[in-house]
């Protein structure tokens, strides 16, 4: 029989699992037995490739034991607990044949560096202590280089969301001074200028004053006191959800088909203003022609039609559609039906400019009361 030590390392070689990020897979190899048999025992757990983590720690996470019976299945949930602790760039799970139907397990490991600190450079505008504590650095014991390309992209998005939009950040280790066994991770920053949005510009708008639109937005322009008020910032998320209260605001007064197509975003040569262009597509209003809720063995339709906010003969609203489904889901909850779903169907006709609503109701399963606990 092959020694377990020089299996093990000829094993590595051939069939050695990576790890990046949370892509996790599993390699079992198993020489001559069917894994799946459920007599066969673990006789014993050897790990390799440990230096800074014990060899209790290890087995603590390990869902296997000592002469237990022996669950292939269970590899993912090791490989995950030892993954989650932080510690491992690698991490492989391999199995030999041993006398009397078992098998030897080896955990075979590599380590990440132990960290010493982090040192960074060239930033400015946001100071290292708090990217430490935002990106809870000061808890992290293992570095490894993709765990640094991670951190530079979260560092990356702080800048950012200050203006800084053409940042630049190089990351590499270096063994530290102090301990051999440690690195320090050095986090290189150059900021380049921070920009602020200038101008706004409404396009498309007709019967709504850009003052009127300017004010369904989260996004403004640059003053004299943004830094006490944080206006003038652009955020790309920001500005997708004024987009949304936008053609919301239009809705609610009766342009059911009004659309923000798109943003302009334009920078200065110096890269320091930002113009914004918010094109709008307002289409006509649409009056309401037709309102109906079929109704059930639970309620009838003149039950359902009172609690409908939203009015035949009067524009579209937003609001008032919302509103109608909310009080409808509670009409059906003060019945049991809890989980009752309403969804509107809205049928436009857009020769005359109308609307026909139906509320249709899946109401689910009732919901009873079990037991009431007073304490």
């Amino acid at each position: 029989m092959l020694n377990p030590k020089n299996t093990v390392m000829l094993n590595v070689k051939k069939s050695y699992l990576i790890l990046l990020f949370c892509c996790i897979s599993v390699s079992s190899i198993f020489t001559t037995q069917d894994s799946s048999s459920s007599d066969i025992k673990i006789r014993n757990i050897r790990i390799f490739g440990n230096k800074n983590i014990t060899k209790e720690i290890v087995l603590n996470k390990l869902p296997y034991k000592k002469d237990t019976v022996f669950d292939e299945s269970k590899s993912s949930d090791a490989i995950s607990n030892l993954y989650a602790t932080g510690h491992f760039n690698k991490i492989s799970i391999e199995s030999e044949k041993a006398p009397n139907d078992k098998i030897d397990l080896f955990i075979i490991l590599e380590e990440k560096p132990l960290l010493d600190k982090f040192v960074f450079k060239g930033n400015k505008a946001l100071k290292s202590k708090d990217l430490i504590e935002k990106f809870n650095l000061n808890k992290k014991e293992t570095i490894s280089e993709e765990d640094l390309q991670i951190i530079s992209k979260g560092i990356k998005k702080r800048f950012t969301e200050e203006g800084y939009f053409f940042v630049k950040i190089k990351t590499h280790l270096e063994k530290s001074t102090k301990d051999p066994k440690k690195v320090s991770a050095h986090i290189d920053i150059e900021e380049g200028v921070q920009s602020h949005v200038m101008r706004i510009k409404i396009v498309g708008n007709k019967n709504f004053t850009d003052r009127q639109i300017r004010k369904q937005m989260l996004t403004s322009e640059y003053w004299i006191l943004s830094k006490v008020f944080g206006s003038g910032r652009y955020i790309p998320d920001m500005v997708e959800y004024d987009k949304h209260r936008i053609e919301y605001f239009y809705k609610d007064n009766g342009y059911l088909m009004a659309k923000v197509n798109n943003v302009d975003v334009t920078f200065s040569k110096n890269k320091k203003e930002i113009y914004l262009t918010y094109n709008i597509s307002e289409g006509d209003t649409y009056t309401i022609r037709k309102i109906e809720a079929p109704g059930d063995d639970v309620f009838l339709e003149e039950d359902l039609l009172p609690h409908i906010t939203i009015e035949e003969g009067k524009h579209y609203s937003q609001t008032k559609m919302i509103s109608s489904i909310d009080k409808l889901k509670d009409l059906w909850g003060d019945k049991g039906y809890i989980n009752a779903d309403i969804s509107p169907q809205v049928i436009p006709d857009e020769t005359e400019n109308v609307i026909d609503i139906t509320f249709y109701a899946d109401k689910g399963n009732k919901v009873y009361v079990n037991r009431i606990d007073i304490t």
